[in-house]
């Protein structure tokens, strides 16, 4: 019975490795969400950094080549804002343009710039003056590794890293958010 039971274990570890061969098609979209640590900076005041939660994070983009991809990335890191009026959510997000490539099968790399923005979060909002958003430039870089393949989808461990500068009322804000994901990539 136990040397049933052993060769059924490794039988079945066995298959689960064996994974169909990965098919990128042309357009492709992913979704992640993970930890994050994000520090701003205005330049009269000191710096805030904390912990948080890297969400929304939305992918899209076009296959050119087998290895090399055109994307738009939403990232994504929500933070706690107290500054005036009560404490709430906020989110250091933006919409950037880039190039995804993957070296290996599995390992990819991503490099964008585009629009930043300081938003409030979409659960957060009481009244009217806690909708505003703030502009500016943003850039990332992220690293990205598919633990898990199957023929039309991917699911990869990612690492990256988004700053930018926020036009606020103010005075400038300056952002970095770092950030590990799962993320999960239909093809």
């Amino acid at each position: 019975m136990k040397h049933i039971l052993t060769c059924s274990l490794l039988l079945w570890l066995g298959a689960a490795h064996a994974q169909d061969e990965m098919q990128r098609q042309r357009f492709f979209w992913g979704v992640a969400a993970g930890p994050a640590y994000i520090r701003l900076q205005q330049p009269d005041e000191a710096v805030a950094a904390q912990g948080s939660l890297s969400f929304p994070n939305i992918k899209a983009g076009y296959m050119f080549t087998p290895r090399l991809a055109a994307t738009v990335v939403l990232p994504g890191t929500v933070y706690r804002f107290t500054g005036a009026g009560r404490a709430r959510d906020r989110g250091f997000e933006g919409i950037v343009p880039g190039i995804q490539y993957w070296p290996a099968s599995r390992w990819w790399v991503q490099a964008g710039a585009g629009f930043g923005m300081d938003a409030p979060a979409f659960y957060d909002i009481r009244d009217a003056t806690e909708r505003r958003f703030y502009p500016g430039g943003a850039a990332l870089a992220g690293v990205g590794y598919e633990i898990w393949q199957h023929r039309t989808w991917a699911l990869d461990l990612q690492a990256r890293v988004m700053g930018g500068s926020i036009r606020t009322p103010d005075q400038p804000t300056r952002g970095v958010a770092l950030s590990l994901k799962v993320g999960i990539t239909w093809y």
